[in-house]
This record gives structure tokens, sequence and C-alpha cells, in this order.
């Protein structure tokens, strides 16, 4: 009982190191602001509503949230696994005696703990930017398209709140800036969130327009500008599907953190850009026929495309619950045969 209980401490400790030290990594704070900034600016440049409103920014986010997250897992790996046997810092972990493959199972666990708040932050800038895109109005006297000006600036806004306030507390109480802004951008979307249910989208643009058109009538119209009562005009319906990609990256940082208990920054990230593109090209090879090839390309290589699906939202769709369940189920088998693998290299190399 109590050398499970220490493992247990040791995992949740090297867990804990693994994600500080990946938090505060440059790289990974400027993915996070890259995809944040991008997601909130798409209603700013919107200028088709692509046949459905919102859309735009629907796919839009959920494109900035694989682009840029999968250089955030792979630079966390390679900064968190590789620099660590390289500098002799591992060595001092395992001789504790801490097995090999626990050591990896635990800075897996900070690595994704970093994505999970990578996922936090840009999941919730899709939900403003699609809440602020463009959407067709009618006033009474007139048809306007329109978008939530006031939600879109105070989306911009919000990141350089968070820096200011994690700047403030590196120098007030030496926090770490890094992890303070890595953490302070998503909870600053979610009060922004929170804060946007209380007024009506679109409807200060509206009066304006309204107003400036000289329809006095239909002003009075206008849905009234503030409300006590919170109403949930956020597309919820999107958070499955950002949960999907959140499982992709998770699956590829198990692979990164695999890869980089023997392979350097360069040969983590060529490799893991390798099996995602392979992933992308699974269906068309698999389809291709039955070959004994193609299926064990099938069984080899995690199909990149089971994580998109995006196109399911389209005219009011949801994604079934039940691929949720399996998409995890999925993930889950690959992490531990990343995770495996990555013990077995780690085992063969010297880290002394």
């Amino acid at each position: 009982m109590r050398t499970w209980l220490t493992y247990w401490r040791a995992l949740l400790g090297t867990a804990r190191a693994a994600f500080l030290e990946a938090a505060q990594e440059p790289s990974v704070l400027l993915c996070a602001l890259a995809g944040v900034t991008l997601t909130t600016l798409i209603p700013v440049f919107q200028f088709h509503q692509m046949g459905e409103p919102g859309r735009l920014a629907r796919d839009g986010g959920f494109a900035c949230l694989l682009m840029f997250g999968l250089p955030l897992a792979i630079a966390c790996a390679s900064a968190t696994v590789h620099r660590e046997l390289t500098d002799g810092t591992a060595a001092v972990a395992l001789a504790k005696p801490l097995p090999r493959g626990l050591f990896l199972v635990g800075k897996f666990l900070g690595i994704a703990g970093v994505c999970a708040m990578f996922w936090w932050g840009v999941t919730a800038a899709l939900l403003l930017a699609e809440r602020a895109s463009e959407r067709t109005m009618d006033t009474g006297t007139q048809i306007l398209d329109m978008t939530d000006a006031r939600l879109s600036t105070l989306a911009m806004l919000a990141p350089v709140f968070a820096l200011g306030a994690a700047a403030l507390l590196n120098y007030l109480r030496r926090a770490r800036f890094g992890v303070a802004a890595l953490a302070g951008i998503p909870v600053a979307l979610t009060l922004l969130l929170l804060a946007c249910g209380f007024w009506s989208p679109q409807s200060a643009d509206a009066d304006a327009a309204c107003c400036a058109a000289g329809a006095a009538a239909a002003c009075e119209s206008c849905v009234p500008n503030w409300h006590w009562a919170w109403e949930s005009r956020l597309a919820w319906r999107c958070v499955p599907v950002a949960l999907l990609l959140l499982f992709a990256l998770w699956m590829y940082a198990a692979f990164a953190t695999a890869m980089a208990a023997r392979f350097g920054g360069g040969g983590t990230l060529g490799l893991s850009f390798a099996l995602f593109a392979l992933g992308l090209c699974a269906d068309a090879v698999t389809r291709g026929g039955a070959a004994w090839w193609r299926s064990l390309f099938g069984a080899l290589v995690p199909n990149a495309q089971h994580f998109w699906m995006a196109d399911i939202l389209a005219r009011g769709g949801r994604l079934p619950a039940a691929y949720l369940l399996t998409g995890c189920a999925w993930t889950l088998g690959w992490c531990v045969v990343f995770l495996v693998a990555g013990t077995a290299l780690l085992n063969r190399r010297d880290v002394g």
C-alpha cells in the first residue's frame, strides 16, 4: 500500500512539474495568444455568412484549435522530456527510484493539462466569435446584416487584460508569468461568456442604424440593449466537436512524448507532423481497395479525419454522444500504445 501511495505521489509530482515547465515555454504562450486572437478576429473580417450565420467563426475556431494546438503539444513534449533527458535532470528523478514508464506518463499528464488549458481558451473564444458573427436582423422597416461589435471588442481586449493581470501578479507575488497568463486568458474569456448573456446581441448596432435612417418606430421595436435576466445565446453544440479536437491533441501529445524519449526537438516535430499527414491520408488509402497493405496502414496509422466533425454542425446539427464516447475510447487506446512504445524507447536509453 505504501509503495502504491509513493508511486501515486511521484506521478502527481512529475505531472505538476511538467505542467509548470511546459506552461513557462514562450512558444506555448505564443500559440495560445495566436489561436485566441485569430479566433476573435474572425467576426471583424467576415464578409460572407457561408450559407449559415456563425459558420465561418465555428470552422475558423476549430481550425485555429488544431493548427496551433499541434505545435503547442509537440513543443511541450520536446521541452519537458527531451531537454530533461539531455541535461541530466531526469536522472535525478529516476534515481529515487521512479519507474521510467511512470516518469513518461507523468510528463504526458502535465502536457495534457497544458493542452486542456489551451483548448479552454480557444473554445471560449470560438463561442464568443460565433455569437458576435454577422446575422440578418429584421427591424420592421428594413433588413440589416449586423454584428455584435461590443462583444468582438471585449473579446479582443480580454487577452490583453489577462496579460496585464499576469504581469501584475508577477510583480506583486512573484508568480510565474507564463503560467498566470496561460490560465488568465481562458478565465477572462469565460467571464466574458457569462457577462454577454446580459445584453442582446447586435441590438446596439441595430438601434444606431435605425436612428441613422430616421426610423423612430423601428427603434422602439428593437430589443432592449441591456436586461437583467441572463440569456444563453451561445452555440453550446460546438463544445462536443471541440472536445474531439482536444482528444486529437492528447493523442499527438502522447506520440510526441514517446518520440521525445529518443529523438530531439527536430526529430520529434518531423515524426509528429508525418504521423498527422499520414492520418489525413488514411481515408483515401483504406478506401482504395481490399489489399492487405491498406488494412495494415489503417491499423497502424490513426485516422485524423475522425476528429474533424465541424461539418456536422451545419443547419443546426449536433454531434452524437455515442460518437464522442467512441472517440474518447479510441484516443485512450492510442495514448496507451504510444506511451508503451515510448517507455520501451526510454528503457533502451542511458539516462545517467
